[in-house]
């Protein structure tokens, strides 16, 4: 007997699974919670047969995560470990986890799209409405609601020291993160996972581009201008959005010109340590440069940032690992070679070269490789490639 029967309860059961799977500063508590609402969910649903897609693609992906693994433990070739503490173990057993929760969510959703478009809505939605409390509350009370701290006992990265007339002091709102490229990062994924599913912006997807531009990343809001205009570009009638964007760009380009003013003087310089990381990992060994050095493994010249703990990467010149961006990650992690073959996978199953583009998007942010949102966001493009590939199967009204 099915207990969960009705789809809107289970659809909003999911979105809340899919926030906490989108929650990257909370640790792994987090997933702890997920684990037992996914597991309750699949209980309480009547028993049917096993999705046949999903259980490939565990098959698949943890094949090739053992494999890489394996190449670090012993490592082999260019791969190696050499990030202290976090070794090719707990990278296998802590992604392992991650994927095998999220292919226990897509059970019990199976290849329904209009349920995932309404779980992706609602978990947008969550996320959106925290923001929004947030800028709302800072500047009409100068109290920030931080809804990281309590959790975690990390604050949130909301000030930034950039004043204007009348207004005075502005803010960045963090939503449920550490900073608000981080919130940025994580919702893109869903917002393009929405447009990829159903060829469709909605309300929820649209307040969720002007938090990005809010949020006053220069990231946000680059790679969300180029969002637009691709979209802009299939002709599908989001056209509208351009003269808001236009009018955004005109009145943040003052706020942003300062930002940058002061992260480029004094004593901390963005852009130069962005710039030094970015020669550690051109100054490698072409083999290094077109494999990579593994999971665990990083270039010889940052070795030594790992191997002490009290060592700090921006006073000796280099911004964290993941700050210019998943593309430079991966590429350090996996190589040239890694990264041509993860867009090869995701061209494979979308072979329209504007949804590529759109779908390429998050790997100019700092979402991490790792992060369930990440491997989620690469799972719904494989689980629904034949459905991307079919244009009139897509709903004629986004949820």
């Amino acid at each position: 007997m099915t207990i969960i029967s009705n789809e809107n309860i289970k659809n909003f059961i999911l979105s809340i699974v899919l926030f906490l799977f989108s929650l990257e500063n909370h640790g792994n508590i987090r997933l702890a919670f997920a684990a037992i609402i996914i597991i309750l969910s699949l209980l309480l649903l009547k028993t049917q047969k096993i999705p046949v897609k999903p259980t490939l693609l565990l098959l698949k992906t943890s094949s090739l995560l053992l494999f890489i693994s394996l190449l670090s433990l012993f490592s082999i070739f260019t791969y190696k470990e050499n990030m202290g503490e976090y070794n090719s173990v707990e990278f296998f057993y802590s992604t392992q986890v991650k994927i095998f929760l999220i292919i226990l969510f897509f059970y019990i959703i199976k290849d329904d799209k209009n349920s995932l478009c309404t779980i992706l809505k609602y978990s947008i939605l969550f996320h959106v409405s925290i923001f929004f409390i947030q800028l709302a509350m800072i500047y009409t009370t100068g109290i920030y609601p931080d809804f990281l701290f309590p959790f975690t006992g990390e604050a949130s990265r909301y000030t930034w020291g950039v004043k204007i007339p009348i207004i005075g002091s502005t803010y960045r709102p963090t939503g449920m993160f550490n900073e608000p490229s981080t919130y940025f990062s994580i919702l893109l994924p869903f917002v393009i996972l929405r447009y990829y599913l159903s060829n469709k912006l909605s309300r929820v997807d649209c307040w969720a581009l002007l938090s990005f531009y809010l949020t006053l990343s220069f990231a946000a809001i680059i790679i969300s201008s180029i969002f637009i205009i691709i979209i802009n570009l299939t002709g599908k009638k989001i056209h509208k959005l351009i003269p808001f964007v236009i009018l955004l760009l005109i009145v943040l380009t003052p706020l942003l010109i300062n930002f940058y003013e002061l992260r480029t003087s004094g004593n901390y310089d963005a852009i130069g340590i962005r710039q030094n990381l970015n020669n550690a990992l051109l100054e490698q060994p072409l083999s290094d440069l077109l494999f990579g050095n593994g999971p665990v493994g990083v270039p010889l010249s940052l070795e030594y940032l790992y191997l002490s703990n009290a060592l700090s990467w921006t006073k000796n010149g280099f911004a964290a690992i993941n700050d210019n961006g998943l593309m430079i990650f991966i590429i350090m992690k996996f190589g040239v070679i890694g990264m041509l073959f993860l867009i090869l996978i995701i061209y494979k199953n979308i072979r329209i070269a504007t949804y590529t583009l759109v779908c390429l998007l998050p790997f100019a942010t700092k979402i991490k490789l790792t992060s369930l949102t990440f491997i989620f966001f690469i799972f719904v493009i494989i689980l629904f490639s034949k459905e991307r590939k079919n244009e009139n199967r897509f709903p004629n009204k986004l949820p």
